[in-house]
């Protein structure tokens, strides 16, 4: 018999296998289906409590500041988070970068990192004028008493721009967005421009990031108008050999929020669309960012399993500087009160001791509704954003549908014969 406690599922593989998965230890086990006893094992309260006492001492050796000093932007996708903000006049002025590097100097002194990785956003960060911004801010990098990374997260749109930045700024990696094969693609990423191929110019801004060696991260925004063309995007993928370059990854990203003033959609209902289109699709290149995901693939590969008790940057160690004059810890919630750690005064960049205390307490182990939950070290509480949003308060979790939603993806695997 095996023992199945408060850190164990059980899913089903077929009529004569089942799937016991550790979410604590990060480990799975394929048994018979009369081999499962549920019973606590006194010695996993033993390690839970020497993983919180690690968890709480532990702290990041990387600090992540997003640098966003506008919103302005040259396209309007229709699912757009920021739809509400692209046209907002507000901006952080160039006047007042030595400020900002004085309050990015004393967060270094503060947390001691072994690094800094920047990461550059907008609306779009290489288009004019968020383009210059960057420009003036980068000249102070090389001052930094620690070394730093830079990343950007851009639409591709203007891959002259991008040639430039990476050389000017070098920028180590990037996030690029195609969410389909031409027709599809061209439909959901709008330039502001008329006559402007965006599909065109990603696959420009992807072959050039490969070829100049720079990690590049291609995300698909999945919902179910372009679910139905992922084996095409696949295949143009494979025909153009990007997945044969060691610097590059692509995932799908669940649009679970559905746009601007749009409901929500549930998880489980894009998983098991996208399930059901890619089971047939080999060799498949795309991750899937669901929840989950990630630990089944990793506990199957037999590889590491970090326990996490926050689910984010948000929480230990990400600082945003947006352009309403704050500090915030999240960029989705730059604009709103509860995401504020920090302001600026006459005197520069301050932040407030009560604001951050308040996120740095937002873990598995202080959160109730997180506390007796098996998923808690594979879920690290939900996103904070979408929790504020449906529960009005950030110390709430954000629940994901992790039973369907494994049992779905292992299922998945079973179908294709992986499992």
């Amino acid at each position: 018999m095996r023992t199945v406690g408060q850190f164990h599922k059980v899913f089903e593989l077929d009529q004569e296998r089942m799937i016991i998965f550790d979410l604590l230890l990060g480990t799975h086990e394929i048994v018979a289906p009369d081999e499962c006893q549920a019973e606590l094992d006194p010695t996993y309260k033993e390690y839970e409590d020497r993983l919180k006492a690690l968890l709480a001492q532990s702290r990041p050796s990387e600090l992540n500041l997003v640098l966003l000093p506008s919103y302005a932007c040259n396209m309007r996708c229709p699912y757009c988070f920021e739809a509400g903000m692209n046209r907002s006049t507000d901006r952080i002025e160039v006047t007042e970068i030595s400020l900002m590097r004085n309050q990015v100097n004393e967060l270094i002194y503060r947390y001691q990192p072994k690094v800094v990785t920047f990461t550059m956003m907008g609306g779009e960060p290489l288009a004019e004028p968020n383009k210059e911004w960057f420009r003036v801010f980068f000249r102070g990098c090389p001052q930094m008493p620690v070394s730093h990374d830079i990343m950007c997260i851009t639409n591709g749109l203007d891959t002259a721009s991008l040639v430039d930045a990476v050389e000017e700024f070098n920028i180590s990696s990037a996030q690029v967005t195609l969410d389909g094969v031409e027709r599809i693609h061209n439909r959901r990423r709008v330039p502001i421009s008329h006559g402007v191929n965006s599909f065109q110019a990603v696959v420009e801004s992807v072959d050039f990031l490969i070829s100049a060696n720079r990690r590049i991260e291609l995300r698909v925004n999945v919902d179910f108008e372009n679910i139905p063309y992922l084996k095409e995007l696949n295949d143009f993928v494979l025909g153009k050999g990007w997945n044969h370059s060691g610097c590059f990854s692509a995932y799908l990203y669940p649009i679970t929020d559905a746009g601007c003033g749009g409901g929500r959609v549930p998880e489980m209902n894009l998983l098991r669309a996208v399930l059901k289109e890619l089971r047939p699709v080999k060799p498949l290149i795309f991750k899937l960012d669901f929840h989950g995901m990630d630990y089944i693939n990793r506990s199957l590969a037999g590889r590491m399993f970090i326990p996490r008790d926050s689910f984010c940057g948000a929480s230990k160690n990400q600082f945003v500087f947006g352009p309403f004059g704050n500090i915030s810890t999240c960029w989705w919630g730059s604009a709103e009160d509860a995401f504020q750690v920090g302001k600026r005064g006459g005197n520069g960049y301050r932040l407030e001791e009560s604001w951050l205390a308040k996120w740095r307490n937002r873990n598995v182990n202080e959160m109730d509704t997180c506390l007796s939950c098996a998923y808690k070290y594979v879920c690290g509480g939900g996103c904070a954003y979408k929790a504020n949003q449906t529960s009005g308060d950030i110390h709430k979790g954000n629940c994901a549908e992790f039973d369907q939603l494994i049992q779905g993806y292992v299922s998945f695997l079973v179908s294709r014969g992986e499992l």
